[in-house]
């Protein structure tokens, strides 16, 4: 039996494996932890204060609703429908 990947599964997997990255260093990121030692590699650091995340956090809530709210003016319009 073969096992065979497309092009769809292999950007599937990669895409999760991004995520999955991503993922990880945020919660690092969030973590009180001072010492991290993972796989051989480890690092001690200075943990982020509690005003500092929730100032990330903040931004990242803005960022998003700065997505949402995009302004859709400057699309075509269907010559068919005429303006509106």
């Amino acid at each position: 039996m073969e096992l065979t990947i497309t092009e769809t599964g292999l950007i599937g997997l990669v895409g999760m494996l991004f995520g999955f990255l991503i993922s990880c260093c945020k919660t690092i990121e969030q973590s009180r932890c001072t010492d991290i030692s993972f796989c051989g590699a480890s690092c001690s650091r200075t943990p982020l204060k509690d005003e500092t995340i929730l100032n990330l956090q903040e931004e990242q809530g803005e960022v998003e609703m700065k997505n949402i709210d995009l302004d859709h003016s400057n699309h075509r319009i269907n010559p068919l429908q005429g303006e509106k």
